[in-house]
């Protein structure tokens, strides 16, 4: 045990990606097929249940990020993965309309425990330049092992939709103590405020973090990016399934289970998925902000693209490839604007509050897009509501514009 416990930190973080990889995926890949076919919810209930876990997620992530800041990474992590055990456990159990939205509201509080940790406790374990080396290595690993987890989605899927989502509650539980016993958090220093109550020194890093985003304009930009991300990601996100099941439909030869389907397609994503993550770890090394900001801008411009063309097409071979390019880019996208943030914020003890805020950004922006994308989708059409969600993703190209302009001196992440 005391040999686990000097793993490298780099490769710690690794195996915590492969591991959250594996188990998401594995639900993922079929948990809207479960919710359509088994629960029996309709379009508007399904942006609803995702609205119920980012309104959770928008109270709890600053609150969260800032205990993470003062009384450890580890321990969060820990927390967070038990909570989202707990919450796949029961919707796989209980294939009911409340028990999925109990599920969504423990799984959001389970994820603002884990969302800014991960990023600052290996920046604090390794340093700056090995943190974007282990981003980067962890996404890598990350793709691939989604392939084994939408492999597995699809084989037991085919025999319950349920199984998967299943799968994933006994993972996250697994890794949970995996965290609690050999997790190494050595470099952690939490914030210590003399003789405050825990409330004024929450407050203190809330000032702090403020602070650091009025003198590091990037953030600033950056945080407002989430919100523009939130505004399109709900809607297409619960609805692009049920689109493809319902409104296009499946092909008839051959004929295969709705779960083989999507976990081929998913299959495929995750291929491609590896090599955009690749190119997208080249691209960082350069340290080029201005260049970084056109990568991201076309980035928003292929997905809106791809959403669109997956709304309006009537081919279930059209839809499907439009399907496969646009989770590659939003896997991109949320890796270059990880590590992007990563090296703008030069306080330590505000990291993993800085992050929760971004996190906490996109949920804002899922919670006012969501409910009136699905209102759209179930009053008007499908096709409708994910076209306006391809279009609430289009403000976020001058919005990385301007992050460009404010950044900071650019410094290398990492020599690999």
């Amino acid at each position: 045990m005391r040999r686990f416990r000097n793993v490298d930190p780099l490769w710690a973080y690794v195996g915590l990606s492969l591991g959250g990889s594996l188990f998401f995926t594995s639900a993922f890949t079929t948990n809207l097929l479960y919710y359509v076919q088994t629960v029996g919810l309709d379009p508007l209930q399904m942006v609803l249940m995702g609205t119920i876990l980012e309104g959770t997620i928008l109270i709890f992530e600053v609150p969260t990020g800032i205990l993470a800041d003062m009384h450890g990474r580890k321990a969060s992590l820990a927390i967070g993965y038990g909570l989202t055990a707990a919450a796949f456990v029961l919707q796989a159990l209980v294939p009911s309309v409340w028990a999925v939205a109990l599920a969504q509201a423990v799984w959001g509080v389970g994820y603002t425990f884990t969302s800014g940790a991960h990023e600052a406790w290996i920046a604090d374990e390794v340093g700056l330049e090995r943190a974007g080396e282990a981003f980067s290595r962890g996404g890598q690993v990350g793709q691939v092992a989604s392939l084994v987890g939408i492999a597995l989605a699809g084989i037991v899927g085919a025999v319950d939709l349920a199984l998967p989502i299943l799968i994933c509650g006994l993972g996250f539980a697994l890794m949970g103590i995996l965290v609690v016993l050999l997790l190494p958090e050595h470099g952690f220093q939490p914030i210590r405020v003399a003789d405050w109550s825990g409330w004024r020194a929450m407050g203190e890093t809330l000032t702090r973090s403020v602070q650091l985003a009025r003198r590091q304009r990037t953030v600033m930009w950056l945080l407002l990016s989430g919100i523009a991300m939130g505004l399109y990601s709900e809607g297409y996100d619960r609805l692009w399934m049920a689109h493809m099941l319902t409104g296009i439909g499946l092909p008839i030869q051959p004929s295969l289970p709705a779960a083989v389907w999507f976990a081929g397609i998913r299959i495929v994503s995750a291929l491609l998925g590896i090599v955009t993550m690749e190119f997208a770890r080249r691209r960082l090394l350069s340290g080029d902000d201005r260049g970084l900001s056109l990568l991201l801008g076309a980035n928003a411009i292929g997905i809106a693209v791809g959403i669109l063309i997956m709304a309006l097409s009537c081919s279930f071979w059209l839809a499907a490839a439009a399907a496969i390019c646009v989770d590659p880019l939003r896997g991109a996208a949320s890796l270059l604007r990880t590590i992007w943030l990563n090296r703008q914020i030069d306080d330590s003890g505000v990291r993993a509050t800085v992050f929760s805020a971004v996190g906490q950004a996109d949920s804002l922006g899922q919670v006012v897009g969501g409910p009136a994308v699905g209102w759209l989708a179930k009053v008007v059409s499908v096709p409708l509501g994910m076209s306006v969600s391809a279009l609430l993703l289009l403000p976020v190209v001058p919005i990385y514009a301007c992050a460009a302009s404010a950044a900071k001196p650019p410094t290398r992440l990492n020599d690999t």
